[in-house]
């Protein structure tokens, strides 16, 4: 990555920080890691042009556990269209980890402000799909052990 686009992506971690009302976000193995609501995990990391054409960073969320039924994996889909339930992001299903992540990849070099206000939007996104998800599971009958 450019040096302009590590102090852009540097800077753009700083102001989301300043946002949140945190000194800082710390920089661990290349990405700075943090937690939404302290149940959903966020990888904010770069991708170099070298790799993949242009300087990127990266801001994934782990919404929840992938579901399994038709009408929440639909939610998501539809979610999807167009982006706008998806805060301009995708909603995607991790297959190794069998969680459902919400990730947008943002070309750098990229206003502070602007990131803010689309990372914002787009764990508000994450936010809604969490409470959707988090409502459509199945509760586990815990009677039924002891029913014979």
């Amino acid at each position: 990555m450019t040096t302009e686009n590590t102090e852009n992506f540097n800077g753009l971690v700083s102001a989301l920080a300043e946002t949140a009302g945190v000194e800082s976000l710390t920089s661990e193995d290349g990405g700075v890691f943090f937690a939404i609501d302290d149940d959903m995990g966020v990888a904010i990391t770069s991708a170099d042009a070298e790799e993949v054409g242009v300087d990127l960073l990266v801001a994934t969320i782990i919404v929840d556990a992938a579901p399994t039924d038709a009408e929440a994996l639909t939610f998501l889909l539809e979610q999807n269209y167009l982006g706008v339930g998806a805060g301009d992001g995708s909603f995607a299903i991790e297959h190794e980890t069998g969680v459902a992540v919400l990730y947008r990849a943002f070309p750098l070099p990229m206003d502070a402000e602007t990131f803010v206000d689309a990372f914002s939007r787009l764990a508000g996104a994450a936010r809604a799909a969490r409470a959707r998800l988090v409502n459509t599971r199945e509760t586990p009958d815990l009677m039924s052990e002891f029913i014979v």
